[in-house]
This record gives C-alpha cells, structure tokens and sequence, in this order.
C-alpha cells in the first residue's frame, strides 16, 4: 500500500416524490412505467402510466375519453382524479325474468340467473351448516336489504348476534352445502335495524334491515344488484293522471 486512503464511492440516493397507490372498486386499473407493468396497490413513480376501464357490471360515467387514463407528475400527483363508473343494475340473463318483472302474476318456476340481485339468507344449524330462513336483495357488492324479523328474537326483545348469520348469492338451490358454480358465500358483518322496529309487539312495522356482508361479492351476471330509487321519486312517476295498471283481488 502507498499509505494513501482510498474510500469507496459514496452511494447516489435520487429521492423522488412518488404519487398514491390507486385502488377502486367499480375502476379496473394498470399501471405502465417505461414499458414494463407495474402494481398499482403500492407508491408509484412519477412517469408512470395508469389505464383505467370499468369493471364488469359497470358503466362509464359522462367524463370526457382523455380522463381513462392518468400521468403520475413529477410532483408526486396525479395529473387527474380518478372517476367511479356507475353501477349497472336491474338486468335480469334470461328473457323469461324479464318478462316476470313486468308483470308478475301465476307464478312459474324461475330458471338460474333469472333474478341475481336475489340472496339468500342463512342462519347457524349445528356447528358446520346453515339452513335458509329468508331473502333479500343485493344493492351493492356488499349490503343487501331484507325484512327485520329475519334478524329479531322476539323473545328477548331484541336483534340477534350477526355472527349467526350467512348470505349466499347465485344459488338456485335452498340447501346451503349444495354444489352450485356460480355461488357466493359470505359471513355478516353487522345487521342495521331501525330504532322503532319491534317485531310482533309493534305490529311488524318499519320491518327493513341492511345487512352488511363482510366479504364483497364479485359481480357476474349470475350476481349483480337490484335498483334503488335513491330521489324517491318512483311515485310521482308512476301515479300520474292517464297511467294504466292492475290490482290483484
């Protein structure tokens, strides 16, 4: 050695602003940086691509087309916000269903995929099954809406433990063991009833529940929701002077 010093170069850290992890759930999203897929889920460079389509039973709202896609800037932001496509609800496979919904009346035997907002409801029999107790439909890919009595013990005043509870959707058997394709199974999370429901004793009234799931069902056309008239207005469309329809004796 010559009795001189020498250090290793000294490691050259480039610390960049990097943008938010992108995550949706109506929104299917890719992530391109120089050429190569990258994860969207986690911090992301700036330079970096994002594509953004609906996810199946979605829709595109009214934005302008430049808008499905996104830039990460130097800055470590988007050069836009991401958009929420619409849910697409409502929409019956078979012909035979949607001739039902306009008019049902002697009733005949429904065929799979007829009415796949439709769920069912289950509760705990025994340690390893669950029987069928009731149904109600799915809004989303989470709650679904049904009857409170479903859910009350009347003999203790009072609404029962939702870890008793289990949904299934895409069925078109009752037995809850039963082999079927297309079938989704989910645990509730926590039952909502209303304050003044008190089953018998109050004659039924306000006889609604919201049933959170805690898995998310993936949507096909087997499992989709049912429409909710959220303006309320369904009434003062239908009720109007010159509308024709038909009450049952």
């Amino acid at each position: 050695m010559d009795g001189k010093i020498y250090g290793l170069p000294r490691p050259m850290f480039i610390f960049a602003e990097i943008c938010p992890p992108l995550n949706s759930t109506s929104v299917d999203i890719s992530c391109n940086y120089r050429g190569e897929e990258v994860s969207c889920s986690e911090p992301i460079l700036p330079g970096t691509q994002a594509t953004l389509t609906c996810k199946p039973f979605y829709r595109l709202p009214l934005i302008s087309l430049d808008n499905l896609s996104m830039e990460c800037l130097d800055s470590g932001v988007w050069d836009h916000a991401m958009f929420h496509c619409e849910l697409v609800c409502g929409i019956s496979s078979t012909a035979q269903a949607r001739s039902l919904i306009l008019g049902v009346g002697n009733g005949i035997k429904s065929t799979m995929g007829s009415f796949p907002w439709h769920v069912g409801i289950y509760v705990k029999d025994g340690a390893k099954t669950y029987k069928n107790i009731c149904g109600g439909s799915l809004i989303s890919n989470n709650l679904v809406v049904s009857a409170a009595h479903c859910f009350y013990d009347e003999a203790e005043n009072k609404p029962n433990n939702a870890s008793d509870y289990a949904v299934a959707a895409g069925k078109y058997y009752r037995s809850w063991d039963a082999q079927e394709e297309y079938s989704q199974k989910s645990m509730v999370e926590y039952i909502k009833l209303r304050s003044d429901y008190f089953g018998t004793r109050g004659n039924l009234a306000e006889d609604i529940a919201l049933v959170k799931l805690q898995t998310s069902l993936d949507f096909n056309m087997y499992v989709s929701p049912i429409c909710v008239d959220w303006q309320n207005i369904y009434d003062e469309e239908q009720l109007r002077e010159g509308k024709s329809g038909k009450v049952d004796k």
